[in-house]
């Protein structure tokens, strides 16, 4: 019962590019009509003695669930209240062309698809249903669980995540938290994707009325770990692609030969590395009017392991960030695994779940296997909070599906 109806009352929260400040910009009302859903939803976490519930920034929330040990670091979960694609009409979600609405399955929101049902309001409803439950049931953490939800992940942030940032280290201190989950990719037949890094994100607004653009080579390089990971446990894997791996720790040869194979596929080639596309075009207004003004808008994912300039066209001596007043994010350290407990507890309760949910016996039924995420998340804002951020989506990649702003949707087993 519960369940259905966490699903299927989800409320708009779109972010759109020209977002104003939380107060002066209407849109931003949109957010107190979830609150409210939030409040009738889960009344435990919001009235419960040992829950503590605190809006930063009017729209973000944090909510403490005190644990009974005060020694220990607290867990930090983290969502963001809004979503991926939606329609513009419905409102954190990219808004979506208003001319293509007729083709959804069902209309954004109605309850069979939600703009943010991936992205990310299944990871924050996960969160609240779980808590929800376990207070129910008379649970009480030994550890302090921490709950975060940004409001503007898909426009960088700024007033969200960053905001929020300010006051859990203010809470608990820099580097004071055990462990940050947060979304990420979803788990396959044979893999759980847990992802350890992240790809940054820029933007670069381009006038055709003040510079040519020219872009400069992108960086490029094989994601090691994972596809090394790949030919230890794919057994259908052709032989000779497996040796290339294998050998190109220590063979630049191999190594190349293993990167012609893999960057035949698409996606791979995305991930391994810094990628460009323009999102946004604008012109005239009429076929035989030359336009006042013509722009662009180019959105880069920057390769993990590289740098914001690398992925900064020029102009003679001045970059675009510079004549612009752009800069792109950074790349984050890399969260560590090697005899890490986090990542071990982490890796040991997905394995878990994984195994009762299936009814699977004995262990390594799955494989966890290190990834990049091609793109970023609020996590880019929490790493002064702790060095082992994991993003992850405990859900089934549903097969043949890709992501799309056209019937956004996630599947729940009842």
């Amino acid at each position: 019962m519960y369940s259905t109806h966490w699903v299927v009352n989800l409320h708009s929260t779109e972010s759109y590019d020209d977002s104003g400040p939380v107060g002066t910009d209407p849109r931003s009302e949109r957010f107190q009509a979830f609150h409210d859903y939030l409040l009738q939803s889960f009344p435990l976490v919001h009235g419960h003695a040992i829950l503590e519930l605190v809006k930063v920034n009017t729209c973000g929330l944090i909510f403490v669930w005190k644990g009974s040990n005060s020694t220990l670091q607290p867990l930090l979960l983290a969502a963001h209240q809004g979503a991926s694609y939606s329609a513009p009409s419905y409102a954190n979600v990219v808004p979506g062309d208003p001319t293509t609405i007729d083709q959804w399955t069902h209309p954004p929101f109605s309850g069979y698809f939600d703009g943010g049902s991936l992205d990310n309001k299944s990871g924050l409803i996960g969160v609240m249903s779980a808590v929800e439950t376990m207070l129910e049931n008379s649970y009480h953490p030994h550890r302090t669980i921490v709950l975060a939800f940004g409001f503007n992940e898909e426009i960088g942030g700024v007033q969200g995540a960053q905001t929020l940032a300010v006051t859990l280290e203010e809470m608990f201190g820099g580097n004071g938290y055990a462990m940050l989950v947060d979304e990420g990719s979803s788990y396959e037949e044979q893999f759980v994707c847990l992802l350890l890094l992240q790809e940054p994100r820029k933007t670069i607004w381009m006038s055709a009325l003040r510079s040519q653009h020219r872009v400069d080579t992108l960086a490029c390089h094989l994601p090691t770990r994972n596809v090394h990971c790949l030919a230890a446990h794919i057994p259908k894997l052709p032989e000779q692609l497996r040796k290339d791996i294998l050998d190109s720790i220590f063979s630049d040869e191999a190594l190349r030969a293993a990167e012609e194979q893999l960057f035949m596929d698409p996606t791979f080639r995305h991930i391994s590395n810094t990628t460009q596309a323009i999102d946004m075009i604008h012109g005239g207004v009429k076929t035989n009017a030359l336009p006042e003004q013509a722009w662009a808008i180019i959105n880069h994912r920057i390769l993990a392991g590289s740098t914001d300039a690398s992925a900064t066209p020029t102009r003679g001596n001045l970059t675009v960030s510079q004549a612009f007043g752009f800069k792109g994010s950074e790349p984050p350290p890399i969260t560590p695994t090697e005899d890490a407990l986090p990542y071990q507890i982490l890796s040991g309760t997905i394995d878990a779940t994984y195994n009762s949910h299936k009814g699977n016996k004995g262990n390594d039924t799955i494989i966890i296997r290190p990834v990049v995420l091609a793109g970023m998340t609020d996590t880019k804002s929490y790493s002064s909070l702790t060095p082992h951020i994991f993003r992850y989506r405990h859900n089934e990649k549903p097969k043949g599906v890709e992501y799309s702003t056209l019937t956004h949707s996630v599947n729940v087993t009842m």
